[in-house]
């Protein structure tokens, strides 16, 4: 727990602010309308324990009276010490909870925040509120996976919603600059409703030895958090897809290149000598590449902007009580992985199978992976019917046939099984696991007599 006096401010004129650290996010946590839209909209329970602790905060959070301490929090730190240290007498009681690394880290981060709030005139985006010094109140977003990586959510000074999102990575990364000009491009080729599923950028600041990117709120709940929040997950799976392929079928719609998959000879010439190199090693016939590439030439499958991270932590839901009017899309964020051109159902599956792999299968928490798979393609249960009918309705759709979505469903597996794919097929995929399960799913989709690409 740090307290700070409020930030943009010389001097505090509101009360001290307390930062506490819960789960992979900092937050003023005695701020009940910012903790209350934390608990909604941000945090993710894994375990049942977690379940009970956030029900249990989201009820307490309505009123400010009785907000608890966060357990892992027991330090109250001198907010004038530049750089943040421990002292010697707390290090012990909190070595297992806070780390020096955060402290030093929200230093950092809060005066990019201020720095900020100072110069606000070039970089924010055209319908956001122009921040001022009175934006002393932001939650901290910090991903544990990509620690270069952070986002500073920006509340007005009696807002309960954020006006305003920092994405905070260092300069040589490279990655908001991508994010930006994707997002610049669309907007200006893309029809008003998908424009408004993205998020505005503003204009990309350096600040010391960090890149600052300024986006516009996307309004929506974040798929993922309603996913793991939810006492009874499998009701939300049908919206969850639902809400996918529909905004995906409009965007790659807009989007429809004049190129088609495997349609020049050097993908094609790549792709043969692949399928030699799987033969060889007994994993597929030669003949299988060699009807897939007939296939393609006879009905070919047009290439479309991609998403390349597009997953169900990436998608928000709109609001089931919004006003008439409104925009009917879900917001999708995220767009540092975009690309101009690929295959249109790499977002497809890519999407389908995190799904799988997040989905609370058994006693509200994950299992393993292969497992996880399975029961997405391979088994008949709730979850892999509702596959089918997100892959149904893409085929009606797009009119790509359906025997043709399970032979690129099966390409699709077989990339992520081997390291040696041509270049033209190296897709991303968020969950890196062991090739070994990946061909291991390969195997068994063929061998299934349920799948659920027999739509």
């Amino acid at each position: 727990m740090i307290t700070t006096p409020a930030q943009g401010h010389p001097d505090p004129i509101a009360p001290p602010t307390t930062l506490g650290r819960v789960a992979r996010s900092w937050l003023p946590i005695e701020d009940r309308s910012i903790v209350h839209f934390f608990n909604r909209n941000l945090y993710y329970p894994h375990r049942l324990r977690e379940r009970l602790t956030a029900s249990a905060r989201r009820m307490v959070s309505l009123n400010g009276a009785l907000l608890p301490q966060p357990p892992d929090l027991t330090a109250v730190l001198d907010p004038a010490a530049a750089p943040v240290r421990l002292s010697s007498a707390d290090s012990d009681r909190v070595e297992s909870h806070v780390k020096e690394s955060d402290l030093l880290l929200l230093e950092r981060v809060r005066e990019v925040v201020r720095d900020f709030a100072d110069h606000p005139i070039l970089s924010v985006p055209e319908n956001a509120p122009s921040p001022g010094n009175d934006r002393e109140r932001w939650i901290l977003i910090k991903d544990d996976s990509r620690t270069d990586r952070m986002i500073a959510l920006l509340f007005a000074l009696d807002g309960n919603r954020p006006s305003l999102a920092l994405k905070i990575a260092p300069t040589d990364v490279g990655s908001l600059t991508r994010e930006r000009d994707a997002l610049l491009l669309l907007r200006s080729t893309l029809p008003e409703d998908l424009v408004a599923s993205l998020p505005q950028p503003g204009a990309l600041k350096q600040i010391g030895e960090w890149q600052v990117l300024p986006l516009s709120i996307v309004e929506g709940r974040p798929a993922y958090v309603e996913m793991l929040s939810s006492w009874q997950p499998r009701r939300t799976v049908a919206r969850h897809l639902q809400c996918a392929v529909q905004w995906l079928v409009r965007f790659q719609r807009e989007t429809c290149s004049d190129r088609a998959f495997l349609s020049r000879p050097d993908e094609q010439d790549a792709l043969m000598e692949w399928g030699r190199g799987l033969e060889a090693a007994g994993i597929e016939k030669l003949s299988w590449f060699e009807s897939l590439l007939v296939r393609c030439q006879k009905d070919p499958i047009p290439l479309c902007a991609g998403h390349g991270d597009f997953w169900v932590r990436n998608l928000l839901l709109p609001d089931e009580r919004r006003q008439p009017g409104l925009p009917l899309l879900p917001g999708v964020i995220d767009w540092e992985s975009f690309r101009p051109q690929q295959g249109p159902f790499v977002d497809l599956f890519h999407f389908a199978l995190t799904y799988g792999l997040n989905y609370p299968w058994a006693r509200y928490r994950r299992i393993e992976p292969l497992e996880a798979l399975h029961g997405t393609f391979v088994d008949n249960n709730h979850l892999s019917r509702e596959i089918s009918h997100f892959f149904s309705y893409y085929c009606n759709r797009t009119g790509v046939e359906p025997d043709q979505l399970r032979s690129l469903f099966r390409l699709y597996l077989l990339r992520l099984s081997t390291r040696d794919a041509p270049n033209s097929l190296k897709w991303s995929i968020r969950p890196h696991l062991d090739p070994n399960t990946w061909l291991e799913l390969y195997n068994r989709v063929r061998r299934a007599r349920f799948m659920v690409v027999d739509v």
